[in-house]
């Protein structure tokens, strides 16, 4: 219901954007504003696609923790009834995605271990978030308190379960990436035309 029309908007979104000439890639020596001319435009029409996806997932998350935390308490909630939840609480979502995101990021960059840890201790602080209307700190607190004690069960389970999403994805995603390196073949440019970018947007959001 949700994600379909978003990776939709996002593949419209990715085509719109997405630079019309791009033959200065084939330049041997294009200047600094011919390349940027190029560059710029396609980053932007990646990414607006992405961020679409994004926001999409946050509050698909958001809804669907609510009603099954509310289901497992007892309280029977439709599809209405977790959307209106998930687009209250959508902008503390997207601040403990922004702090969760930025903290990890660091904790990878500065040694793995670290980015490790914190991403297996803060993986259910989204659910803290919307079940218990916790904050985007205390979230994070709270998810650290339910993972004690079961740090390995929880990583065990977030690496299956990435293997699982990664295994799926790569077997709908291949034959298209595939098809579209064959087809460039010859025509290098093709392989980054908003029709070739809006159809990678497109499946990555369906998938």
């Amino acid at each position: 219901i949700v994600m379909v029309p978003l990776a939709v908007l996002g593949a419209l979104a990715t085509a719109g954007l997405a630079p019309a000439d791009l033959s200065v890639l084939e330049d041997p020596n294009p200047s600094f504003e011919e390349l940027m001319g190029a560059i710029l435009p396609l980053y932007g029409a990646i990414g607006s696609g992405l961020l679409v996806q994004l926001l999409g997932q946050i509050l698909v998350q958001a809804a669907t923790t609510r009603v099954y935390s509310e289901t497992y308490q007892g309280v029977a909630l439709g599809v209405g009834d977790g959307m209106r939840s998930g687009l209250r609480r959508l902008p503390a979502m997207i601040a403990l995605t922004i702090i969760q995101t930025v903290a990890t990021f660091i904790g990878f960059v500065f040694c793995v271990a670290p980015g490790v840890w914190l991403y297996t201790i803060w993986t259910v602080s989204p659910a803290a978030l919307m079940a218990e209307d916790r904050g985007p700190f205390g979230a994070l607190r709270r998810s650290a308190e339910l993972v004690k004690g079961y740090f390995w069960r929880t990583l065990g389970l977030i690496v299956v379960a990435n293997l699982l999403v990664g295994v799926i994805s790569s077997v709908i995603t291949l034959p298209i990436q595939l098809a579209g390196t064959v087809g460039s073949l010859g025509n290098p440019e093709a392989i980054l035309s908003g029709g070739y970018l809006a159809i990678q947007t497109l499946v990555s959001g369906l998938v």
